[in-house]
């Protein structure tokens, strides 16, 4: 009996259930991390398609305003004062003017610096207006003006000296997604200063969910234009007509015009992003 009780002792029997129970902890342990892993992984890369949506759809967008302003940076308000005199010279001496007509219009001539300006590109051989550039007449807004660029609205903001503060607007695209809303949609807020320096700030629309989005899913980008601003005045003075009065008296009716040009060339100061 004692000899079988130590041959049992000493036994290898057995042993391979022990290494079998200890594999299996191992693999259950494995398992339990790889499961883990593909688990934090799989939120990971839906994050990362949410924030990839996000970052390009306003990314996208600030791009399209950066070409904008590059090729198209300048524009200039045109002022544009008529004044017309009349005075009678009697043997030789001129009397007091007598005022006549008088007409003030104001135009928005794209792509054009002060020095670059014929009137020709204002108005018409005819010498009637451009209609889409007459911004004012005789301090009256016209409803022909084409109010159709971002440049344009802000030289009209600025002769008007209406400051923005954080307007709202929207980028939107054509681009079909097969969702049921536009992923590259972006919300923009405008600010214009005094000096006509321009601010977007721009945000993606929508969560992934389509749903609107929060302080907490958006990407925020901000651009920053500085305007560089620069006034020229010109003057010039025609005679329309002269009229005899007789043998002794005559009457010149004159012409002067005025015209203010102010100039604004926008160039990209920065961009930043807003946590």
């Amino acid at each position: 009996m004692k000899n079988n009780l130590l041959k049992k002792l000493r036994s290898q029997t057995g042993a391979s259930i022990t290494y079998a129970l200890l594999l299996f902890l191992v693999c259950a342990v494995l398992c339990s991390v790889i499961i883990t892993a593909a688990t934090a992984s799989s939120g990971r890369m839906s994050k990362m398609a949410e924030t990839d949506q996000r970052y390009y759809a306003v990314t996208s967008a600030a791009e399209l305003l950066k070409e904008m302003f590059q090729e198209h940076p300048t524009i200039s308000i045109v002022k544009v004062e008529e004044k017309e005199e009349t005075t009678t010279y009697t043997s030789g001496s001129a009397g007091t003017p007598v005022a006549g007509e008088t007409t003030t219009k104001v135009y928005i001539v794209p792509d054009r610096k002060a020095s670059e300006i014929r009137e020709s590109d204002y108005k018409y051989s005819d010498g009637t207006d451009k209609d889409e550039f007459l911004l004012e007449k005789d301090s009256e807004a016209t409803l022909t003006f084409q109010n159709d660029t971002l440049q344009k609205d802000a030289a009209k903001n600025v002769y008007n000296n209406a400051l923005l503060t954080n307007r709202s607007l929207l980028l939107s695209s054509d681009y079909v997604s097969g969702l049921a809303y536009d992923t590259l949609s972006v919300d923009v807020l405008e600010n214009i200063d005094a000096d006509g320096n321009l601010t977007f700030t721009l945000y993606n629309e929508y969560k992934a969910n389509g749903s609107a989005s929060d302080a907490g899913s958006r990407y925020t980008l901000v651009l920053s234009f500085a305007a560089d601003r620069s006034v020229s005045t010109d003057k010039k003075t025609k005679n329309v007509s002269t009229t005899s009065l007789d043998d002794t008296s005559y009457k010149v009716k004159t012409k002067t015009t005025k015209t203010t040009t102010t100039t604004l060339t926008w160039n990209l100061q920065g961009i930043r992003t807003v946590s």
